[in-house]
């Protein structure tokens, strides 16, 4: 088994996971994509010898090599026709990567896809109401369990698709509590190790909330049937009621590499070398319903995603100026929750119908939020 691989976001969390086991895995990586981390960049082209490498267009003259092509991110859909890799990698967060989807999915070149953002944002242009067989492939642990689990399933089956979610690092913890804790606490997840933003993300339920978004998008499949549920250990990612009432569930150890792995070497499975989960070892299994109470941005983000329209790219614009505020010490936990309450019950409702306005709308409403946040603080 032979593959020729691209990576976007190649230098962050999940794209050096993805690098370091597409090479274990025999594979060739013909291109590479990152924001602005040279030196990571540099040592990946020196190790893999991609075709091309892209990007932010202020950095490009800083990257030298004889035999690597080196674009900006705004073209890198224009290498991607040249190459015709047999899959891309999508990882990079923010909504960069939008253009180079479409152009992916257009021209029937599968995909790994774990930005969310792109997913949320551009949900009712690229995926509402289309089905793309198994040339989307999702590597998010939640979505991509859904994505197994439903392999040689009819879709009339379903009566409810479950997603699960650790719970974070404040489980059980009541409002006056949270009012109290500070960036290390939130970035003690208990299960993972992930970057700063999405473990700030899980720790107040928005990334569940997103991940309720991504399910409906991925799967063309009405917000009506899908459901959270907190399962303390991270072991069961999603399951599947169907309408017999059987259940199916994806068990392992909660490692990202597994979804990396199986969107890698999709539709084979291959030999992996992690520990594995060993059910009598753990000897429980536990389920609680989402505290809606105390994470109440949970189910505000899944009523205005609903709605769709501008409040998709807005939700992601908020969230990411809120979280890098907190994550900079500008405000405080809660008030991430305050805030992205406040500014988006001033967002107004329109139509979007390409993904130039969604991207318009998306650079508008971050600019707002920086501006509302500093008159609030």
């Amino acid at each position: 088994m032979s593959k020729r691989i691209v990576i976007f976001g190649s230098t962050g969390t999940l794209g050096r996971k993805s690098f370091d086991l597409a090479l274990k895995l025999g594979f060739k990586i013909v291109g590479l994509t990152a924001f602005k981390n040279l030196e990571g960049i540099n040592k990946q082209v020196e190790i893999a010898k991609p075709s091309f490498i892209a990007l932010d267009g202020q950095f490009i003259h800083n990257f030298e090599s004889a035999n690597t092509k080196v674009c900006a991110l705004e073209n890198v859909h224009e290498c991607l026709l040249e190459v015709k890799p047999d899959l891309v990698l999508f990882l990079a967060s923010g909504i960069s990567s939008a253009q180079s989807i479409k152009v992916c999915i257009d021209n029937g070149i599968r995909i790994g896809i774990a930005n969310k953002e792109s997913i949320i944002s551009f949900g009712e242009i690229l995926f509402e109401n289309r089905e793309y067989g198994d040339n989307v492939i999702p590597i998010d642990s939640e979505a991509s369990a859904v994505f197994q689990i439903l392999k040689g399933e009819e879709k009339e089956s379903i009566e409810k698709i479950i997603i699960t979610a650790s719970g974070g690092p404040f489980f059980g913890y009541k409002r006056e509590t949270l009012q109290r804790v500070n960036l290390d606490d939130v970035l003690k997840h208990p299960n993972w190790q992930m970057g700063k933003k999405i473990t700030v993300d899980s720790a107040n339920l928005v990334n569940k909330a997103f991940e309720i978004i991504e399910t409906h998008f991925l799967f063309n499949v009405p917000y009506s049937i899908i459901e959270a549920l907190v399962q303390r250990e991270s072991v069961i990612h999603a399951m599947v009621e169907f309408v017999d009432g059987e259940i199916k569930g994806l068990l392992s150890k909660p490692d990202m590499l597994l979804p990396i792995q199986y969107a890698l070497t999709y539709p084979q499975r291959v030999e992996f070398n992690l520990q594995r989960l060993d059910l009598a070892s753990l000897g429980k299994l536990t389920f609680y319903e989402i505290d809606r109470e105390t994470f109440p941005l949970f189910d505000v983000i899944l009523n205005y995603a609903m709605l769709g329209g501008t409040y998709l790219p807005s939700i992601v614009a908020i969230d990411e100026v809120l979280v890098e505020k907190f994550i900079n010490g500008e405000i405080k936990f809660l008030d991430i929750e305050r805030l992205f309450i406040e500014f988006l019950s001033k967002v107004e409702y329109q139509k979007i119908g390409s993904l130039e306005e969604a991207k318009f709308v998306y650079n508008e409403i971050k600019n707002k939020v920086i501006e509302f946040v500093r008159r609030k603080i």
